[in-house]
């Protein structure tokens, strides 16, 4: 993956695999593809429900379909935003881009750094 993240120009180590984190990018993501494949609400709400496998998991680990919460949650937002004609500002902080990194020396002796 080094060999991409600098082609796109990201130089620092890799990100800190945290996944609540990457669940709430991966939500926001989702919301953002439902939008660009023009699905309204309703529609996004039935193709989650068809993720069956999904949702059993979910109340299993979370007591509820959490995916299904996260991303019409993201849903939602990024339709206030369009319908306002505001730029939509994600509420994940750090912005994705930005989270945190593992530290440099951690790096094993083996493994090239970034030059």
């Amino acid at each position: 993956m080094a060999p991409l993240a600098r082609d796109m120009g990201d130089f620092g180590p890799p990100f800190r695999w945290l996944p609540a984190r990457r669940e709430q990018i991966r939500a926001e993501l989702d919301a953002m593809m439902f939008h660009v494949y023009g699905l309204d609400r309703d529609e996004v709400d039935y193709v989650l429900d068809t993720f069956t496998v999904m949702r059993k998991y979910d109340v299993r680990d979370h007591g509820e379909y959490r995916t299904k919460r996260l991303i019409l949650e993201y849903y939602d937002l990024l339709a206030s935003s369009i319908a306002s004609g505001v730029g939509y500002v994600t509420p994940i902080s750090p912005v994705p881009g930005d989270g945190p990194r593992h530290d440099e020396s951690t790096r094993p002796e083996w493994m090239p750094g970034v030059e």
